[in-house]
């Protein structure tokens, strides 16, 4: 799977279950915990996605009110 289908798998696990855990990402995508974490920071810096750690739910979502103000 090349970068942009990671890409595009991340956002559809984020938007398909308000979010999504490290493992479970790791797990669909079959990547490492580095591969993954690069791959986050490199969407909420280079392609502005408002993606967020929830620590309550323990998982990555998509931060609300970042998306309701684009």
């Amino acid at each position: 799977m090349d970068r942009t289908e990671r890409f595009y798998t991340i956002d559809r696990m984020m938007r398909a279950r308000q979010g999504t855990t490290l493992r479970e990402m790791m797990d669909v995508m079959e990547i490492s915990r580095a591969t993954i974490r690069r791959d986050l920071e490199y969407m909420r810096d280079r392609l502005a996605a408002p993606i967020v750690w929830d620590s309550e739910d323990r998982r990555y979502r998509y931060d609300e009110q970042e998306e309701r103000s684009e």
